[in-house]
């Protein structure tokens, strides 16, 4: 999962988010744990059928209202057990909590 948080170490909680897979457009069903948790899920363990062997970029499009406050690309793989992230960041901070 990913961690949102303002500059101020206080957490975002999205109101909704997107996974899409960049190469093809579509978009992920993954749960929405941020309001609970303060995580979000780009993929789990669930996803390593189709993600063995390849590295797959995904973008994490996250929204407040209709407003989008955070787009960051990963890029997942997996192994016989699980999905694991290759590239990307597992904290990301956003500026302007006044301008939510």
């Amino acid at each position: 999962g990913v961690g949102i948080k303002y500059e101020d170490d206080t957490p975002v909680v999205l109101d909704s988010y997107e996974v899409i897979e960049v190469a093809t457009g579509k978009v992920r069903d993954v749960p929405n744990w941020g309001e609970e948790f303060h995580r979000y899920i780009i993929a789990s363990d669930l996803d390593r059928k189709e993600f063995a062997g390849k590295e797959i970029e995904l973008q994490f499009v996250g929204k407040i209202g209709e407003k989008t406050v955070v787009t960051k690309n990963y890029v997942v793989s997996a192994n016989c057990c699980h999905t694991y992230l290759v590239k990307g960041d597992k904290e990301v901070v956003v500026k302007n909590k006044e301008l939510q």
